[in-house]
């Protein structure tokens, strides 16, 4: 025991130093080698027991849990030794599994293994406080979670009721323990392979309590392997030697091939070298099943196994599936539960009305779920499918705070999923698990439980037919409409766009692009159509903004600018009108004019080739052939229609 001096005697007595908690040789007499359950010692905690479960999703580290409910099956059981000479003592789970620890987000952040605990000044085991402070996490610390578990965390050098743990001693009087002692797979020394007992299971060094004797009729060998089991009952110990069979080997097999056919993005291309080689190994692995040797077997599954984990691995950009430049998808994020929030257009607006993207558990079958991805060089625009917003999401907690649209990179992947950034810092974009709204996480980790996610899955979607757009008539036989999208679309058959200068009370449009061709991303622009009707715009792969003459919404917006003119109809005749300064609000993904100057009240259109629109007037009784403005040849014109003939274009009187 370390000595303290007289003079530190005389300061504790007198209150003035404290001395600090000191590992000391634990006594046998207080904590004697058994079984025990730990339990926390936090009033203000829901989650007490303390646990090992190696099938629980997600729990990819084997972190110790800590759960509610009081279990006792033997992975809720600790064997402990200790022979009284030392600071510490041994300790094991029933699974035969180490006490580990975490330091949060699934032991990304760390992650440390205890086969031996240091227990500080043991006096009692209704409190006692570790070395290696091992912490019961908040119930609501999100950070630690595992479904309905916390897994178990540190907190270092703190000694209060949340690093305090019970030793509950485990009354095996009469019982029969079975340890297992050795567990071997095609003759190779395992520590992760394990034996089954009804629900319980245990590794190497893991046990099971019973009340009666055991044999090996009581105990399950794992699928897809031949098992030769012994059970000494002197000795209570449990020798297990696996040997792969046939239909092992399959089951990987089947389980590779899955993994191969499952495309998409965030998934490895067939081009990557990961793929092919594990597409390599399952054709070889097929031909091993063909015969009869276990040795082959053997070496075909670790060869699999090996692959398939590099396969899950592969996270280069250019070695997967990334999001294709003017595909359509279903964007949502993923929890490590299952749990899908899909992003959605739902119109969410901050306390000062500025539009972010929230999130929504179902669904919805509005294509509010739905975005547009657009290439911007190393980066991807990410546009919904309606048009009006793009993907957004607000910094920092509650209402009020600055909404960012972003240009999201590339940062990292998991096999399946794609992690998204903002800009080129690669600060994850996240999802809150209510479906609230999206942030940016604070450091690069990967994060897919508890309250957020990291983890997005681009889900893509070939039946979206595109933006409608609603074409009106006009008494010069035209059918108008304006268009303004964040994302390149192509334009359907019978429209043509046009760009235009304004000069005076006139518009001159100029033709700008056909059906067939890509209108360009956030390129506002007059339009005609052949039919007064709905036409879709579907979306392309990206191409840069051009002007136009033209200034364009995404969102309905207030336009304040002074001679701002807007598409309408009144009476039976479509102009550029000007906008009422008292009404001034243009639709969502609209084209309008500003002018310097002039207070006309409306602005005609000119095509470049006539002196105005109402003017042109020409007689169609000519032996000229006479074309739409499509460019298709007309046979039979019609009254009040706008045709090209001899490279001029004229109106049907």
């Amino acid at each position: 025991m370390k000595k303290i001096s007289t003079l530190a005697v005389a300061l504790i007595t007198m209150g003035s130093l404290v001395t600090p908690a000191q590992a000391d040789v634990v006594p046998t007499s207080t904590l004697p080698s058994g079984y025990y359950k730990i339990k926390s010692v936090a009033a203000d905690r829901t989650r007490k027991n303390v646990f090992n479960d190696f099938s629980v999703s997600g729990n990819v580290n084997n972190v110790t849990l800590v759960g509610e409910a009081e279990g006792n099956t033997n992975n809720y059981i600790w064997h402990i030794t200790n022979d009284g000479t030392s600071t510490t003592f041994g300790i094991v789970n029933g699974q035969g599994t180490p006490v580990t620890r975490e330091d949060g987000n699934h032991g990304s952040l760390g992650v440390a293994s205890y086969s031996t605990l240091t227990p500080k000044n043991v006096t009692s085991l209704e409190s006692v406080l570790f070395g290696e402070y091992l912490h019961n996490p908040g119930n609501t610390d999100e950070n630690h979670a595992y479904g309905d578990y916390k897994g178990l965390a540190v907190w270092a050098s703190t000694d209060n009721l949340t690093t305090r743990w019970k030793l509950e001693r485990v009354d095996v009087t009469s019982k029969n323990i079975y340890t297992v002692s050795s567990i071997t797979m095609n003759g190779v020394a395992s520590t992760t392979a394990y034996i089954s007992k009804g629900e319980e299971k245990a590794r190497v060094n893991g046990f099971f309590i019973s009340d009666v004797a055991l044999t090996q009729t009581d105990f399950t060998a794992t699928t897809g392997y031949d098992a030769e089991i012994t059970v000494n009952d002197a000795d209570k110990t449990i020798s297990v030697a696996y040997t792969l069979n046939k239909d092992g080997l399959q089951s990987v097999v089947d389980e590779a091939k899955e993994l191969l056919n499952k495309r998409g993005v965030g998934y490895p291309l067939k081009t990557s070298a990961a793929y092919i080689a594990l597409n390599t190994i399952v054709e070889s692995a097929e031909q091993a099943i063909k015969g009869e040797s276990t040795e082959e077997y053997d070496h075909a599954y670790q060869l699999l196994q090996t692959q398939m984990t590099t396969y899950r691995a592969t996270t280069a950009s250019d070695q997967i599936q990334m999001p294709k430049d003017g595909k359509v998808y279903r964007i949502y994020a993923l929890w490590a539960d299952g749990t899908k929030v899909y992003a959605v257009n739902a119109g969410k607006t901050t306390a000062d009305s500025k539009y972010y993207t929230s999130g929504s558990k179902t669904k919805p079958t509005d294509n509010t779920e739905l975005w547009v991805v657009q290439k911007v060089g190393n980066y991807y625009n990410i546009a919904s499918a309606k048009a009006d917003h793009l993907f957004t999401y607000v910094q920092g907690a509650g209402t009020g705070k600055t909404p960012y649209t972003n240009i999201c990179s590339y940062a990292g992947a998991t096999i399946g999923q794609i992690k998204i950034g903002e800009g080129t810092n690669n600060l994850h974009i996240v999802m809150n698990v209510d479906g609230s709204k999206m942030d940016q996480y604070t450091n690069t980790n990967t994060y897919n439980t508890g309250t957020w996610s990291t983890e997005w899955v681009f889900e893509e979607v070939t039946d979206f037919a595109g933006q409608p757009v609603n074409f009106v008539a006009s008494n010069d036989g035209q059918n108008y409409a304006t268009l303004n999208l964040p994302y390149a679309s192509k334009l359907p058959e019978g429209v043509t766009a046009y760009k235009g200068n304004v000069s005076g009370n006139e518009v001159t449009l100029t033709e700008y692009k056909h059906a067939g061709e890509v209108l360009p991303a956030n390129t506002p622009v007059l339009l005609t159509a052949t039919e007064a009707s709905s036409y879709n715009f579907a979306p392309a792969a990206y191409q840069a903004a051009e002007e136009t003459g033209f200034q364009g919404t995404l969102a309905a917006t207030a336009v304040t600018a002074n001679n701002a003119y807007i598409l309408a109809k009144k009476g039976e005749e479509v102009k550029f009108y000007l906008l009422n300064s008292e009404s001034n609000t243009v639709n969502a993904n609209k084209a309008y004019i500003v002018v310097s100057e002039g207070k006309a009240q409306a602005i005609s259109f000119n095509f470049g080739t006539t002196t105005g629109i109402h003017a042109a007037t020409a007689d169609a009784a000519t032996v000229a052939p006479v074309f739409d403005l499509t460019g298709r040849r007309v046979v039979k014109v019609v009254k009040g229609g706008l045709y090209i003939q001899n490279g001029k274009k004229f109106i049907v009187k």
